[in-house]
This record gives structure tokens, sequence and C-alpha cells, in this order.
């Protein structure tokens, strides 16, 4: 069955992304789905499949947050992974296929081993070891429905639900759960020509670093090109009492002195060096994927102020205004040098296929490290180019001929990759990869915290050096110039920087480092079931209104790791703002409406950092901290 053929549904397509229906001109309609009955095959049919679906909204809790919802028959003892909703933010679904639903449901955490917080019929207050199961098949009988929406947390019910439907509903409740968090960064944006760890790539040689502070362009040269591939032993396994990565020199059995030539050097790729490097603040959103992970991905995100999807670039759109002067940076005009610049290319599809136990991607499974020892090696030395791995990663996935590399196999991209008119950043139907300048050469710097629970897993690919601190203990180590490349760690297997496993219950630091120090390329993709705690953090609570419009108390959290304030300072006191409050504060807020449902996604013309004073097409932003939207009122405005 060819996609051409998939035509616009004639019957109203359910949520949940489980089947499609396409209409080839006929009378009748052909539906084609997805069949969990029959192991995820597809299946067709002239009848619409008995579909019952069941979404499902977890509290607004930390520990839910970073869990994955478990739908059990059994009362616990076993269950089955519920699946983000991607229409609904916060949601998740299951669905029976061509079966009854079940007499009794219950929902646990993922992470719940000892199954002291299961959901029942009475929701998140009568959470326990034995709730009241949820009578799943007879809702569905009694409320005659295909389609029931459950609102575990009696604090998140919209002002028209009562208690006796006790957070149950048959039609689509309009509110939101958590769906997407920021994680604060610090960028210290420099250039070749101002520091010589950083290079341009070229055939055969290094162009754009003809030698800086006194460095040679020959010495320069040669420290970069002898540090390109996946590189270990940069950096020591402890962050100093300031939580900076050290360099471990070649006393210390490393090749720190190799990659950076001194420790003067490395000290400026994360402080802020007059001359050398401007400092800037960047947040990163995080959105769920399918599977409940939290992820950032740069493949599908388009930095601000380019035009082409695909690739992390920060600070394109610096200005002396955005440098951090108050702690200590000044601005350099040569550090927001553009320079050649290619889109991200993708990996083939045995490699993004699903690993079912990590709920992992393959590839992101290929390098061994301190945290996981599933993987091909410890991959130094490789992703120098990428063809030079393709063997050794075929026999990894027990092949010959798989597609590794989408400069291979551009008809291999995955669903929704952009294409390009060749040698530029415009769309078009000739290249998987977009062509143009963008401003690299930057390092990255952020500092977080999370709470340890079994089970947790921490994911990050990108290039080009990596550094990832779990626990105060170096847990990724992908330094060197290279490709992008993955790090993964399973927390169970690792120890804090005392040489003391984890704890539940216990809260502990995550630091990341990261440094695009090579051109032509920038990709970062971080995916986490950790809800790392941030402490700068912006949230919408919604409000109860009494009718269709939606309002939200907006409220701005300051303090601890996470701020870009607090990775200068060390500031640790946690200030919140909410409603007034945020409204009355040196603050300033703006809104932005985009063209999606991502942070990320393209703005609407002329309605781009909104302060005050809109009030029309069902948004009302006279009040920038209270913020109401009314769906039955919804309009464009971008006229």
């Amino acid at each position: 069955m060819t996609t051409a053929l998939q035509k616009a549904c004639t019957t109203k397509r359910d949520q949940g992304d489980k089947f499609t229906c396409s209409d080839f001109g006929t009378a009748s309609t052909l539906y084609i789905y997805e069949d969990p009955t029959t192991a995820g095959k597809t299946a067709i049919s002239t009848d619409p499949p008995n579909a019952k679906y069941f979404y499902f909204l977890p509290p607004e809790d930390q520990l839910w947050n970073s869990s994955v919802p478990m739908l059990s028959t059994d009362g616990g003892k076993t269950g089955v992974a519920m699946k983000t909703d991607a229409t609904r933010c916060g949601w998740f679904y299951f669905v029976w296929f061509n079966q009854d639903a079940p007499a009794e449901v219950t929902i646990y955490r993922d992470s719940d081993t000892e199954r002291e917080e299961i959901i029942g019929y009475d929701g998140y207050d009568g959470a326990g070891i034995a709730p009241t199961a949820i009578p799943m098949q007879q809702i569905f009988t009694q409320l005659n429905t295909n389609t029931v929406f459950f609102i575990s947390d009696a604090g998140m019910w919209p002002e028209t639900m009562t208690d006796a439907e006790k957070g149950f509903t048959i039609t689509d409740p309009s509110v939101d759960g958590n769906c997407e968090y920021h994680l604060a960064a610090i960028i210290y944006d420099t250039d070749a020509s101002l520091h010589p760890a950083f290079s341009c790539y070229s055939t055969g040689a290094e162009a754009c670093q003809y030698g800086a502070q006194g460095i040679s362009a020959t010495a320069a040269q040669a420290a970069v090109n002898a540090c390109i591939g996946v590189t270990h032993g940069i950096v020591q396994d402890t962050l100093d009492a300031n939580k900076k990565p050290l360099l471990k020199t070649a006393a210390m059995g490393g090749v720190g002195e190799t990659c950076f030539i001194s420790q003067e050097f490395f000290y400026q790729m994360f402080h802020p060096t007059a001359g050398v490097n401007e400092m800037t603040c960047f947040d990163l959103p995080f959105n769920r994927d399918a599977y409940g992970k939290w992820e950032f991905n740069s493949d599908s995100y388009t930095s601000k102020g380019v035009i082409a999807q695909g690739g992390f670039y920060p600070v394109e759109t610096t200005e002396d205004a955005n440098v951090l002067t108050e702690y200590g940076s000044t601005p350099v005009a040569a550090a927001r040098t553009q320079r050649g610049a290619e889109g991200p290319v993708f990996v083939g599809p045995l490699l993004r296929e699903v690993d079912a136990t990590e709920g992992a991607q393959k590839f992101d499974l290929l390098c061994n490290g301190a945290g996981w020892e599933g993987g091909i090696d410890d991959c130094s030395s490789r992703f120098i180019n990428g063809d030079d791995d393709i063997a050794d990663i075929n026999s990894w996935l027990g092949t010959t001929d798989a597609c590794v590399w989408g400069w291979s196999c551009d008809k291999s991209k995955p669903a929704g990759w952009p294409t390009f008119k060749k040698g530029t950043e415009n769309a078009g139907t000739d290249a998987i990869r977009w062509e143009g300048t963008r401003n690299q050469h930057f390092c990255f710097e952020s500092h977080a915290q999370f709470v340890y629970k079994p089970g947790l897993r921490f994911n990050f690919r990108g290039d080009d050096d990596i550094w990832v601190f779990i626990g105060g203990k170096l847990a990724v180590d992908l330094g060197g110039t290279h490709l992008a490349a993955p790090g993964y760690a399973v927390l169970d297997n690792l120890t804090d920087k005392n040489g003391n496993k984890f704890e539940e219950g216990s809260t502990y630091d995550l630091d990341i480092f990261f440094c695009d120090r090579r051109t032509t390329m920038s990709n970062v993709r971080i995916k986490t079931n950790m809800y790392i705690q941030q402490k700068t953090d912006i949230e919408a609570k919604p409000q109860k209104t009494g009718s269709s419009e939606k309002a939200y108390e907006i409220c701005y959290t300051q303090s601890g790791d996470g701020s870009c304030a607090a990775a200068m300072t060390g500031d640790e006191e946690e200030k919140i703002y909410c409603g007034d409050d945020l409204k009355n504060s040196s603050f300033s807020i703006s809104y932005t409406l985009v063209q999606g449902n991502l942070a990320s996604s393209p703005a609407v013309p002329g309605v781009e950092n909104v302060s005050s004073g809109v009030h029309k097409c069902g948004i009302d932003l006279t009040n920038p901290a209270n913020p109401k939207i009314d769906p039955e009122a919804i309009c464009g405005l971008g006229g």
C-alpha cells in the first residue's frame, strides 16, 4: 500500500495516531491501522476497527513527571506502558483493538517498584497499595462510548467537572498537563580567530585556524588534528569546587594538553574571558517523546534567527545587550563570525529502531561508558568521518549492508525529515541537508538537579566534546571533535563522586558540558526519563473560570542550579514570583504565537514578543502574568 493512495480521510480520525483511513474514490472507505493483537502488523479493513481509547492525565507531581504510567489489569502486579498522546499536552493513552476493555484497571508509575501509589477509581487522592479498581468495561458500556478521558488529580479538574464524575468524561476536557520544561544553559561564544582549540573542517587540512593568542597555526592545527574522533581522558573524573571541568594532564594519564595545549586555554572554554568569548543565556525546551521520556532533539529544532530546520545554533541572534556583562563577560564582535555550515544527517532505519528493553534507539546504545556496557565498544577514535565505522556498526547490528548515514541512503529518511534545494537553506526536494552559514564555535554549560529513583536513563548525542557529570562524577565521556556521537548511561550502574551508589529519594547534581569546536555541523540530542529540577522555571498554572475560557497564573521560579544567574553565583535561595507579584517585579514577560505545538515552531508573523495589550481572537494578554484563552473564539492573529 503506497502513501500516494492514502488520501484525506472521509471518516473522523481517532486520536492516538493508531490508525488512518483512506478514501480511494470508491463508495467504501478503507481503514489502515496497527493492530496490537497481531504484534503490531498492519491491518486493512473496509470496516472501522473496534477501538476503545482510554486517555489518562497523570497527577502534577514530580515523580509522575519522571515516570511512564503503566496500565495494569491484575491489581498492579504487572502492567503495560501507556503511550504519550501527541495531541494533548501531558496526556497518555491506551487502546484496545477488536477486543473488550478489561473489567478492572489500575495505573502505577513504572518507577514504583513497591506499588505504593497505585491509582484507581478514586484518582490520585485514593492512590495506595490496593485502591478501588477502575471498572473500565462498565464505564465504556454505561457511557455508550469508545473514548474515555480520566483526570486523575482532582486539583486539575475543569470548573465544570463534578465530584460525581470522579475525573471521568467522554468529551475532551481541554485540560493540559505537563509536557514541556526548559533547561537553562550558559553559552560561551568564541571563534577560531580567538581561540586555538576551534577550527573548520577541510579535506586534508584545518581551515580557518591560523593561530590565536600567540599559538602558531601549526601548533593549533596539530592539537586539533591530534584529537579528531571520540577522545577519552581529556577531563578529570570530578569537577572543581565551582562545578567546572578540569583538564586531565599527561601526568594524570590523560590527553588534555594534547588536545588543548594548556590548562589556560581549556579554562577559557567555560569561563568569561575578555576578548576571547562572550556569555549569553539559552533555554533548551524539553518535550515528552512517544515513550514518555523527556527529549530535546536539534534535528527537529529550528534555531532562532534561521529558516532551516535542524542543528543547534543558540547564538545566531546575539547582540551586545544579550551578553551577561553582570558576570564579567564583555561583548566580542568577532565571536559572532558566521562560517560555512551544513544541516544534520540522519542514521538508517535499523539504527533508529527502538530497543525493547531500554526504550532507546539502537544508535544511542552504540558507545560503552561508565553506565553502559551493551554497545560496540567505548567508541574511542570513532566518528571521525562516519564511513570508517560502517563495517563495525553493521557487524554489531548483525547485518552487512544496513544504511548507517543518510548521505549514502537518502531515501531512508525518517518521517518528517525536511528536504532542501541543493546548496541552500530553502525548502526543496534535491537534498536532505541544508547548506549555509552559522555562528558556530561555542561551548555550552548547564547545571541542574534530579531526585534518584531506580530505572533512570540519560542519553546525550552530539558533536563535538560532550562531558556529562552525574552525582558529581563523569558519566559520559565523549571528548574530541567528531560527528554526532551517542553517550548512554543507566544510573543504576553508576556511583557518585564519593563512590557511593545512588540512594532512592535523594537529590543529586547533573552537570552538562558540550562544545561545538569544528565546523560544519552542530547537533544536540538529550533524552532522559529524569525529570530535571529546573530552579529557573516558568509554570502556567490553570485557573478555574466557570466558562469555556481557560485562564492561567504564570509563576517564575529563580534560584539554584539550572539558572544562568546561579551558574555564576552559586546562589541556592529560591524565589518564586506568581501572578501580580510577577507582574510587579523587574522581570519582563512576552508571548510569541507559533504555528505548531512546540516552542520551537515558526512564529506567526507580527505576533512575536508581545508584552501586553492583546485582547482579541480569544487571547487576552491584558495582564501578561494572568493570560486567558477562549478556544471557542480563536481566530487568526497574523493580520
